[in-house]
């Protein structure tokens, strides 16, 4: 029987319907599970209606607001932006199964305990959602074990700094092997794959969330604004402030479940 039965969530409460705003956490990335009922969201200029099974994933300085409906029962996880290098920096939806519903109802108790032992609960549900995160359908992937592993990393990670040569001495595999995989399946060396990946989460970011141009350029590896304006110019042809603009006047109906 699942745990949320077992505890009640299920049966009927007298809780009325409410709505927040202007909500955004500084430092520390929010999970909101749906364990009954419905809440629609606005995160950034994303709209989504989120039904039981089901959680939001908030990044922290991401602003949103919410409505629950009555009846319905969302709890709030907080993780500190530090602890969670694997998980995505972009609003993403995350299914809940049996075993990560256990770990966030525990996780939910302990943050209102006297008593918190939640370090190695939070690392525990953060590993959970790093794995339900799915890798859009779009993104070409090298087919190697190896090397989607690194691809992978990428997509969770777009800041990080390492090169080709730093992976390849990590995973014990020829550089060549590592750029063979990615040229074969995506037609791009390493280099050009990941660039033109973290252009894609940088427009996503400046689409769906209102981290500064400044901070995006940070998040997808880039040391210097005025390097990242050019290199995101040279991608989509407008600079980050143009695309941004066109985001916000074009109706965005749902947030897909994303890396």
């Amino acid at each position: 029987m699942p745990l949320t039965r077992r505890l009640h969530l299920d049966a009927p409460v007298e809780v009325p319907r409410f709505t927040v705003t202007g909500l955004r956490e500084a430092s520390q990335h929010l999970l909101l599970w749906q364990a009954r009922g419905r809440s629609r969201f606005v995160v950034g200029s994303s709209a989504l209606t989120l039904t039981a099974g089901n959680a939001l994933w908030i990044p922290a300085r991401t602003e949103h607001r919410f409505s629950v409906a009555p009846g319905s029962a969302l709890l709030p996880m907080f993780f500190d932006e530090r602890a969670a290098p694997e998980v995505t920096d972009v609003p993403a939806l995350v299914p809940i199964d049996a075993a990560t519903e256990t770990l966030c109802l525990a996780l939910v108790g302990s943050q209102y305990s006297l008593v918190q032992p939640i370090a190695r609960m939070q690392q525990m549900v953060l590993a959970q959602i790093a794995a339900h995160l799915e890798i859009p359908d779009d993104i070409e992937l090298p087919h190697t074990p190896t090397a989607r592993r690194v691809a992978r990393h990428v997509i969770l990670n777009p800041a990080d700094q390492r090169t080709l040569a730093d992976w390849s001495r990590e995973l014990h595999i020829s550089t060549r092997s590592l750029e063979r995989a990615f040229v074969t399946a995506t037609g791009r060396t390493w280099r050009r794959w990941r660039n033109d990946y973290r252009m894609r989460h940088a427009a996503r970011l400046l689409a769906t969330t209102s981290t500064s141009v400044i901070e995006v350029a940070g998040r997808v590896g880039f040391h210097t604004p005025s390097a990242f304006a050019r290199a995101f110019r040279e991608h989509h042809n407008m600079t980050p402030t143009q695309f941004r603009a066109r985001a916000a006047q074009e109706a965005t109906p749902a947030i897909r479940l994303s890396a």
